[in-house]
């Protein structure tokens, strides 16, 4: 029974190893599989961005050019706020001065 006791024990270890090695192997299919699946996925963003995205889809672009005409329209209402509050101000100014010479 000795004798065979570590028979066992190497088809065991042989066992174990084929099952070690088979594992990598699918683990580093695995990997691979996902990078070329991520590669495909740029891919097809990058296709879609080059053909001015899908119907109802926008690209990165559509969306730096939004932000950038809605930052220009914020701008713009402030600028034409402020000129409005300076118009006011200015015929604030020019009653006052119209009044001076009337009180006197």
């Amino acid at each position: 029974m000795s004798e065979n006791h570590p028979e066992q024990d190497n088809q065991s270890l042989d066992a174990r190893a084929a099952w070690a090695k088979e594992r990598l192997s699918l683990q580093l299919t695995l990997i691979q599989r996902e990078q070329e699946l991520e590669k495909c996925r740029a891919d097809l963003r990058a296709e879609r961005e080059r053909r001015g995205g899908l119907a109802g889809a926008s690209t990165e672009v559509d969306r730096v050019r939004e932000r950038e005409s809605e930052r220009k329209r914020q701008t713009d209402r402030q600028t034409e706020k402020e000129r409005k509050k300076e118009r006011q101000t200015d015929k604030q100014t020019d009653r006052q001065t119209k009044r001076l010479p009337l009180d006197q």
